[in-house]
């Protein structure tokens, strides 16, 4: 919405005076209008040409599979606008919204830099937004394999607690003392031990 406003996509007009603002501070008034003429704003980040592995694909959505040590989507840092999964599908996809996002175009949900696993990447922003809403909702269940060293007393069970952003680095996640905690429950079941 401030991009909009930014860009001069959203103008709001006063219904007491006629006057239209085109500002993200403004207040709404009762009787206010609002008009919105969003457009697409091309990415501004540079195409990755390596090849994409897609698992599945069909018109709404593609299911690609993302290696360890890329990042999903850029980072805030100048370096860390290269070489991720999202400059790959930028080389490479050409049939999907970039008003999903421009940085993050049509991602629904990241793995780590350095896990390696499939990634749903929306088409549209209608499927962005039911996928996203699948996810919130725990329609989708994610199967992870780790090698760990360590052996837990049981062979299978359940891990409850709350998972949050780090207060001390916002690039981490942490079950003490986050922000904005939510509840996290993982099962697990050891498949064999070396």
């Amino acid at each position: 919405i401030q991009k909009g406003f930014a860009l001069n996509q959203i103008k709001v007009t006063n219904k007491k005076d006629g006057k239209t603002y085109s500002n993200p501070k403004y207040y709404l008034k009762q009787g206010d209008s609002i008009e919105m003429n969003i457009q697409s704003v091309p990415s501004t980040l540079p195409p990755d040409f390596r090849p994409l592995e897609i698992i599945a694909e069909n018109s709404d959505f593609l299911v690609v599979s993302k290696d360890a040590g890329i990042n999903t989507h850029p980072t805030a840092w100048y370096e860390g606008r290269f070489g991720t999964l999202v400059n790959q599908l930028i080389g490479q996809i050409t049939d999907f919204d970039r008003e999903v996002g421009e940085d993050r175009p049509g991602i629904v949900h990241r793995l780590d830099k350095d896990t390696s696993g499939l990634i749903l990447v929306a088409k549209n922003d209608s499927a962005l937004r039911n996928l996203q809403k699948l996810i919130h909702d725990h329609e989708v269940e994610k199967t992870y394999l780790a090698l760990v060293i360590w052996k837990p007393k049981n062979l299978s069970g359940t891990i409850k607690s709350v998972i949050g952003r780090d207060p001390n680095d916002r690039l981490r996640m942490t079950v003490k003392n986050p922000l904005e905690a939510r509840d996290d429950v993982n099962h697990y079941e050891v498949e064999e031990v070396f």
